[in-house]
């Protein structure tokens, strides 16, 4: 939920769980490495995207669920994209080797002193 010009911020009230203020996890957005360790944007709950922090899986244990969830689609879209890239590249390569003789003497390697 994007900050409106003007609109007044709501405070949102943690819950409380096992003794700890903790708050409502929305959704995971993203993830990224931060020295080797995944971390993780997370939308929370009744707060506007300006609130969105990186937080680490130890930090998201109570969002289980929402962190599987985020896990899957990321696996499978990033799977997807590496797919299309080989596609692409494929594309690529036989549009540049249309003319066989010139394909096969762009990926011979010519011993040194015949060329």
């Amino acid at each position: 939920m994007e900050q409106i010009d003007g609109q007044k911020k709501k405070v949102p009230q943690p819950v409380i769980i096992e003794g700890e203020e903790e708050w409502e996890v929305e959704k995971i957005l993203n993830k990224r490495k931060v020295r080797g360790k995944d971390k993780f944007l997370v939308w929370w709950k009744e707060f506007t995207a300006e609130g969105d922090t990186w937080e680490s899986k130890e930090n998201l244990e109570n969002a289980g669920d929402l962190l599987r969830e985020f896990e899957e689609e990321y696996r499978r879209d990033h799977r997807e994209v590496k797919q299309q890239e080989q596609v692409d590249n494929s594309k690529n390569l036989s549009q540049l080797c249309q003319d066989q003789w010139q394909c096969s003497v762009w990926f011979t390697t010519i011993p040194k002193g015949q060329h």
